[in-house]
């Protein structure tokens, strides 16, 4: 990184006193405000506020994410809005607000370090979704990624049939040649609820190379229509 000239008539000397003395009134007004008192007062405040901090980075992350068109990267950004965020206030926010304070943002940086497309991220969201489901002993959790591999022969805890059935319950059927996602299921507008693919997911998971309409495909005791992802997709 280049550093800035000095100023014409300005000596190299006397730029570098110049910053050094700056930087020396910037310390000094860090250790005058940052006493053991208000870094104790800060952190107290801050662990009180953890709930609407949480909350905050969610509804941020919605709104990142729509406008720059990452899930992944919305939720790096909406955690980051929501700390600075609580620094000046103290409640949650609403979706409205956020998109209001988001909506002059340059967000140029970001769109630009996209390194998956987003209905790749959208498919890997619904197959990271953790399940709980029956066994002998009780209940295990297992990610919609696993299921769909047990549905179709791996071994494991879990039957093939209730792996089967765990799936069903959110819109999802493996076959032999990829995954059926519902585009219209209770399950999966569950999983996508509050994201920027809540309003048409089916859409944007045709989307993905070799995905293809699936026709009408009985899922559990449901007939649907949905996207046939391939595998390659599915499990990466």
């Amino acid at each position: 990184m280049q550093l800035p000239q000095p100023p014409t008539g300005v000596t190299v000397q006397e730029w570098q006193a110049k910053r050094d003395e700056a930087f020396a009134g910037i310390v000094a007004d860090v250790g005058r405000l940052l006493t053991d008192k208000y870094v104790a007062a800060f952190r107290s405040r801050a662990v009180m506020m953890i709930p609407t901090i949480r909350h905050n980075a969610e509804v941020f992350a919605v709104a990142a994410s729509g406008i720059i068109g990452s899930r992944r990267l919305g939720n790096l950004v909406g955690t980051l809005l929501a700390g600075a965020y609580s620094l000046v206030e103290d409640g949650v926010i609403t979706p409205e607000e956020a998109a209001e304070l988001l909506k002059d943002r340059d967000f140029t940086q970001q769109k630009d370090n996209k390194e998956v497309n987003d209905e790749q991220e959208l498919i890997d969201h619904i197959m990271q979704t953790t399940i709980k489901v029956p066994v002998t002993h009780g209940t295990v959790e297992r990610t919609a990624a696993r299921l769909t591999e047990v549905s179709q022969g791996e071994q494991d805890e879990v039957s093939s049939k209730d792996a089967t059935d765990a799936l069903a319950l959110i819109g999802i059927k493996a076959m032999s040649d990829g995954v059926v996602i519902a585009n219209k299921h209770k399950g999966i507008k569950k999983l996508v609820e509050g994201t920027h693919w809540s309003k048409d997911w089916g859409r944007v998971l045709r989307r993905i190379q070799g995905a293809t309409l699936s026709g009408v495909v009985r899922i559990g005791s449901i007939a649907c229509r949905g996207v046939l992802v391939p595998w390659r997709a599915v499990l990466r």
